[in-house]
C-alpha cells in the first residue's frame, strides 16, 4: 500500500511520532463510536509506537449530557488503547452544552473536560482562562491555542470570537504579546497546534491575528 511505502521510506529520519485528532464530533453516538474504534483499529494494526496524541477539540457536540457521557466514555476507552499522552484544545463544540443550558449553570462547564479531567492519559490547559499551554518533547516544544473562557460563564471564545459579554473580555493585544514573547523564548523550534488556523488557512482565527507574525 502507498501508506506503507510512506512509513517506510519516513523511517529512518523519524525521531517523534505524533498523531493529531479533532472534530470526532457526531450526531449519533453510534457513528462517532464506529469512526473512532476504527480509527484506532487502523492505528494499532500499523504496530508504530507514538510519542503523544493531540487532539484539537470537538470532541462532543450538542447539549444532552448522556450523550456526552457516553462519547467521553468511548473516547477514554479507545484512546486509552494507544500507550500515550492526549493533549487537549478546546473547540467551538465543546462549549455547546454551557451555550444551551447556561441560563441554569452557576458557570462555565464543559462536561467532557469534567469527565477526562482525572485522568492521567489525558492533559488539559490548566484553567478555563488559559490561552496557551506548553508541551516539551524534548527536540521541540508544542504550544497548543485553546479556546477559553470565564469560569463564571460571561463570555467564552469560539471561531476566534468572543461569545457573550464581550466587554468582560480581559484580554488585549498587549495580553496576546506577552503569549507571543513565551514562544518567542523557547529556546528549541516550535510546534503551533489548534482548533483553528491563523490568517490564510480554513477559517482563520481572527483573535489569532494579535498573535502575527510568528516569532
Amino acid at each position: 500500500m502507498i501508506m506503507d511505502e510512506m512509513i517506510r521510506a519516513a523511517e529512518p529520519h523519524v525521531l517523534r511520532r505524533i498523531w493529531v485528532i479533532s472534530d470526532l464530533q457526531q450526531a449519533y453516538p453510534e457513528r462517532a463510536t464506529h469512526c473512532m474504534t476504527q480509527a484506532v483499529s487502523d492505528f494499532l494494526r500499523m504496530d508504530r509506537r507514538v510519542d503523544a496524541i493531540c487532539y484539537l477539540g470537538d470532541s462532543v457536540e450538542g447539549h444532552d449530557l448522556g450523550f456526552i457521557h457516553e462519547m467521553s466514555e468511548m473516547q477514554a476507552r479507545e484512546l486509552g488503547k494507544i500507550d500515550a499522552p492526549v493533549y487537549y484544545a478546546i473547540g467551538n463544540h465543546d462549549f455547546d452544552y454551557f451555550a444551551f443550558h447556561r441560563e441554569h449553570l452557576p458557570g462555565m462547564v464543559i462536561p467532557f473536560m469534567e469527565y477526562m479531567k482525572d485522568k492521567p492519559q489525558w492533559h488539559m490547559p490548566p484553567s478555563f482562562l488559559d490561552m496557551m499551554y506548553t508541551v516539551d518533547m524534548g527536540e521541540f516544544v508544542m504550544c497548543l491555542l485553546t479556546d477559553h473562557a470565564d469560569p463564571s460563564g460571561r463570555w467564552y471564545t469560539t471561531h476566534g470570537c468572543v461569545r457573550g459579554d464581550e466587554a468582560a473580555y480581559p484580554y488585549g493585544v498587549e495580553d496576546y504579546k506577552k503569549v507571543w514573547d513565551r514562544i518567542a523564548a523557547i529556546p528549541k523550534p516550535v510546534i503551533t497546534l489548534s482548533h483553528y488556523s491563523f490568517a490564510g488557512g480554513n477559517r482563520a482565527a481572527p483573535l489569532f491575528d494579535r498573535y502575527l507574525p510568528l516569532p
